[in-house]
Parts: structure tokens; C-alpha cells; sequence
């Protein structure tokens, strides 16, 4: 994990989280905003990185897409869940 911030027991669960995306080495941006336990979108790295090289890497969460940039250059860009109410179920 590179940053996180975890839900709060309760609605919305509200988190998001920049890592490596399981077992290799391309970072993945992921943010939750629903209602639902375990609802969230990620947007990942298209290609590994080379180890022992310095990379800058931001997401970014504008309410409606989630985008990850490698060095100052946009990488990948996914839709977020569109979801309101405590009973909603995300994409």
C-alpha cells in the first residue's frame, strides 16, 4: 500500500487506496463512494514498471471517472460507480 484511507463502519463506504495491484508491479488507483460493502472502481497501470526506477504516480477521483498518471502523463482513466441511496449496487 502506498496511501489509503479505510471506510468508516457505516454508510457511504466512503475509501480509496493507491498500491500495486495484486502480484505484479502496476500501480491501481481505487476509490469506493457507495453504499454497498465492497463497491469500488479501480484504474490500473496498462503495463508493469521497471523495478528499481522512481516513478511519480497520482490518481485522481473527479466524481465521475477515476484516472492514474504515470509521470505527469495519463495512463488509464475508468467510469466510476454511479450510485445513490443506502441500497444501491455499483457496476
Amino acid at each position: 500500500v502506498i496511501i489509503n484511507k479505510k471506510y468508516s463502519a457505516g454508510n457511504p463506504w466512503n475509501s480509496y487506496d493507491l498500491d500495486l495491484s495484486s502480484n505484479t508491479v502496476r500501480p491501481e488507483m481505487c476509490v469506493s463512494t457507495c453504499a454497498a460493502s465492497g463497491c469500488q472502481t479501480c484504474a490500473t497501470v496498462t503495463s508493469n514498471l521497471n523495478t528499481n526506477i522512481w516513478y511519480y504516480v497520482t490518481g485522481i477521483y473527479n466524481g465521475s471517472f477515476l484516472s492514474i498518471y504515470v509521470n505527469g502523463i495519463l495512463n488509464n482513466t475508468e467510469p466510476s460507480c454511479n450510485c445513490s441511496g443506502s441500497n444501491s449496487t455499483c457496476c
